[in-house]
């Protein structure tokens, strides 16, 4: 694993709601055999590997937003499902309503 930060003084700080946050931009790489089984990075499973690193802190104080993913036509043709199954519907549109960031933000 190689660390490559891009340093600036305040580019990555952000004021929400009159609060500071920090912000970092990640790039993680899943290796097609953990999609096949199942895995999809959402905003909510980005947001829950936070919230279980920073176990004391509260919701608000933490978010996770999905800038760029693989197409959710590419995540379920790698889980095996195909336009002509039934379940494939049912999966696209669950995933067409998960929040991109979480917790979400009016």
């Amino acid at each position: 694993m190689t660390n490559h930060p891009n340093r600036s003084n305040t580019r990555n700080i952000v004021e929400i709601d009159g609060e500071k946050f920090f912000e970092w931009t990640v790039k993680m790489r899943v290796h097609h055999s953990w999609v096949a089984d199942g895995f999809n990075l959402t905003a909510e499973r980005a947001h829950n590997m936070l919230t279980n690193d920073l176990q004391g802190g509260y919701t608000h104080e933490m978010q996770a937003e999905i800038i760029s993913a693989p197409s959710d036509v590419q995540i379920l043709k790698e889980q095996g499902y195909t336009r002509g199954n039934g379940q494939y519907a049912c999966e696209l549109q669950t995933m067409k309503q998960e929040p991109k960031i979480y917790p979400a933000t009016e």
